[in-house]
């Protein structure tokens, strides 16, 4: 069954956001391959165990895995929604999504890296811990993996802005542009998080330890972003869907 189909029948898209994207582009399909290579990179290890000491060892490595495995489905499925949504393939839509693949393939790397320490650090597997890098490679470290969060998730914000900007051209109703807004502003907590996090990273000292708990604290940001932007899109959705049905 083709995607259009499935699409027309209210099966793929959502209750309140018109899917624009037809059958998969040339553009998500090289991005689902990118994604695809990523996960493969973050995989604890490609190995069989040789001994059963060996697969307890990597057993204990599958937190991080599942860390760093959540992390990347999150930004592949902001990719995935806006392409769903806005199906847009012009100039600007391509330089972005090759932006944003580049930067991926980047992050992966301190992603496994930081996921590789946790699970030293927290789960007593073999490897590099935090208790064996010293302050100056920790601060490096936390700049380096928040700066390519911050340059991910920009990026994401921008691929939204650039659908907002053409907002007339898509034909998005007062609902769907709220739900556009709503999406650059929560791809924008990322970054100002993470750049929270290279600041206080910068300070050095006690500050590097908190750069990187201050990110188990995000969850509130979305909260109150969620609560808010929800009791606003009420009105609005009853008013959009009086309208669809007059």
């Amino acid at each position: 069954m083709r995607r259009t189909t499935l699409v027309k029948k209210g099966i793929e898209a959502e209750r309140d956001f018109t899917w624009r994207g037809g059958d998969v582009s040339r553009i998500e399909s090289l991005s689902d391959a990118v994604f695809a290579f990523s996960l493969t990179l973050i995989v604890v290890s490609l190995e069989v165990p040789g001994s059963f000491a060996e697969f307890k060892t990597t057993l204990a490595g599958f937190g991080g895995f599942a860390f760093s495995f959540a992390l990347l489905l999150l930004i592949w499925h902001s990719h995935f929604i806006f392409f769903r949504r806005y199906g847009m393939e012009d100039g600007v839509t391509m330089a972005l999504n090759a932006v944003l693949l580049f930067l991926v393939l980047f992050y992966i790397y301190p992603l496994k890296f930081l996921s590789s320490l946790l699970a030293s650090t927290y789960l007593g597997t073999a490897g590099l811990s935090f208790n064996d890098m010293t302050h100056a490679d920790s601060q490096t470290f936390m700049i380096l993996y928040s700066l390519g969060l911050m340059a991910v998730f920009f990026t994401l914000g921008v691929l939204y802005w650039h659908a907002w900007r053409q907002r007339d051209e898509l034909g998005l109703d007062a609902l769907e542009r709220y739900d556009t807004v709503t999406s650059i502003q929560y791809h924008g907590i990322y970054v100002v998080w993470a750049a929270l996090s290279v600041g206080l990273a910068l300070l050095g000292g006690f500050w590097i330890f908190v750069s990187g708990i201050m990110y188990s604290l995000i969850g509130f940001a979305f909260w109150g972003h969620g609560y808010a932007r929800g009791k606003r899109r009420e009105p609005i959705k009853a008013a959009v869907l009086a309208e669809r049905e007059s």
